[in-house]
């Protein structure tokens, strides 16, 4: 049985804190591939690891989120070093979508060039269908008050 070095013991069991942190949470490599993903994300989207490992997380974003990605998103993440609340449609394996917001930092080297970014990210699936619900009924009662010939009185 091999005996680890005190630096392995604690990568590995970093590795396991971030694997089993019940948060959807991915890593990606310097050469922009996912390298590190919580059980939660693999889960909520319905892959296995070994479907996610050495993939590029714009793998899993819709068209419309890609070319978002690309032109703004990540010209200002590598320009500052973080990004906050970031929405984008995520691709489920079963081909259904989920709104995320994604948030990240980036670790960099001693010479200040990018290591990896660290990114979690939070459903709000369900948050906008109910805004989009909300407003519609909104409008709704709205054209209904602007076109009743008669006054209504609250």
């Amino acid at each position: 049985m091999a005996v680890l070095s005190e630096v392995e013991f604690l990568r590995l069991q970093l590795r396991r804190l971030y694997e089993e942190t019940p948060a959807l949470l991915h890593a990606i490599d310097g050469e922009g591939r996912i390298e590190l993903v919580s059980n939660a994300w693999l889960e909520h989207f319905g892959y296995s690891r070994n479907e996610v490992i050495g993939r590029r997380s714009s793998d899993f974003l819709d068209e419309k989120s890609k070319k978002y990605a690309k032109e703004v998103v990540l010209p200002a993440f590598f320009a500052s070093g973080v990004c906050q609340d970031i929405s984008y449609t995520w691709v489920c394996k079963d081909g259904s979508t989920r709104d995320v917001f994604l948030s990240a930092t980036y670790e960099s080297n001693e010479a200040g060039e990018y290591v990896r970014s660290l990114a979690v990210l939070r459903d709000v699936t369900f948050q906008r269908a109910s805004e989009l619900r909300a407003e519609r009924e909104r409008a709704l009662l709205e054209q209904v008050f602007e076109s009743a010939s008669d006054a209504f009185i609250l």
